[in-house]
């Protein structure tokens, strides 16, 4: 398992003022021990748990998990979106593959 921040000298992650791209401010985690295979056949450490607080001016947010290759997140295994303040309420979950 690894925490965020994992010592205390590592600074918390802050959202941009102004993000011009989806990818802006980004916070990437890279799972190292990780293996696509393994996971594909239900075997080895598959389960990511996250945990936060999103900002209360926040209008969404997205998680996206995407592999080593993913050419600036071109190419998405999983892109989880809650969209709390779009008619009523809207969760998106869905892949991009390139």
């Amino acid at each position: 398992s690894r925490l965020f921040p994992s010592t205390p000298d590592e600074s918390r992650w802050t959202p941009p003022s102004a993000p011009q791209n989806p990818n802006d401010g980004a916070y990437l985690v890279e799972l190292e021990k990780f293996d696509i295979g393994d996971a594909s056949n239900g075997k080895g450490n598959n389960t990511v748990a996250i945990k936060f607080n999103a900002p209360g001016e926040s209008r969404r947010f997205s998680v996206n998990i995407a592999g080593p290759d993913h050419n600036d997140f071109d190419s998405i295994l999983f892109h989880f979106n809650p969209r709390q303040f779009e008619r009523g309420g809207q969760l998106v979950i869905n892949d991009k593959q390139s």
